[in-house]
């Protein structure tokens, strides 16, 4: 892609965002794969962009779920904010916006399909997002990305997020200890018409969570929505106890 298509491109992204930049290079260096920029020997590439977009989304992500559900616990609210943030969520968007006609390859990473996979265009999409906001600020950055996600932030209220507890537990379980989680049904109640099944979920020796349904598989993602709640909860805790702790240390 010559130089006038690629600023077509940028131009036409732009009009996707609803967002004009004053420094277009900004947006640029949001693209620039660290392939390209070994190759081509341009200095700078989008990691430390997706580092700060990074944390700009959830900000902003936290944010909207905070406001537009007052009920959910703290560990509904990560869940969920793990969900609207995770690497496939992203890369969907990144694919709406056709980013993958912005993205700056080394010629490997082009061949063997870069400009489409889901990590490549994650990074990029949060780039892109610090990028929107070291142009406009803060505000315009919570514009785009509310813009973006509004229509998954209010499928939160009828439950068409992905609700698949089970293989979000197991991914999060095998990131952290490499094992996976096992489900027991515990006992069953009810008269036949109308049973009601309790599972267990355990890692090693570990029970993670209970939980309830009308059949195994209902008590199993009932089970896992628990245990996962618990553990981002425990997991945010354990964060802010780090910060805290960092913090007096540096007094």
């Amino acid at each position: 892609m010559d130089s006038a298509e690629y600023d077509k491109a940028m131009a036409r992204l732009e009009v996707r965002l609803g967002y004009s930049f004053d420094n277009r290079a900004l947006l640029r260096r949001a693209f620039t794969h660290r392939s390209y920029a070994n190759e081509f020997d341009v200095g700078v590439d989008n990691q430390r962009l997706e580092y700060l977009g990074d944390a700009v989304l959830d900000l902003v992500v936290s944010t909207e779920l905070f406001k537009r559900y007052p009920e959910l616990s703290e560990g509904r609210l990560s869940y969920l904010r793990s969900q609207l943030v995770c690497e496939a969520s992203l890369a969907e968007q990144s694919r709406r916006l056709d980013l993958g006609a912005c993205m700056l390859l080394g010629k490997g990473e082009f061949l063997s399909g870069g400009s489409d996979k889901d990590s490549v265009l994650a990074d990029a999409y949060e780039a892109m997002l610090a990028s929107v906001y070291l142009d406009g600020g803060f505000q315009c950055a919570y514009e785009v990305i509310v813009n973006q996600f509004d229509e998954l932030l209010d499928a939160v209220s009828d439950g068409s997020l992905v609700s698949d507890y089970k293989t979000r537990l197991q991914e999060l379980i095998q990131a952290d200890k490499d094992e996976r989680p096992h489900y027991h049904i515990a006992s069953i109640d009810g008269p036949p018409h109308a049973r009601v099944y309790t599972a267990l979920v355990s890692a090693g020796e570990h029970t993670l969570g209970e939980g309830t349904g009308c059949s195994k598989k209902a008590a199993q993602q009932d089970a896992a929505r628990v245990a996962l709640e618990q553990l981002l909860a425990e997991r945010e805790a354990s964060d802010e106890g780090a910060a805290t702790a960092l913090t007096a240390a540096k007094r």
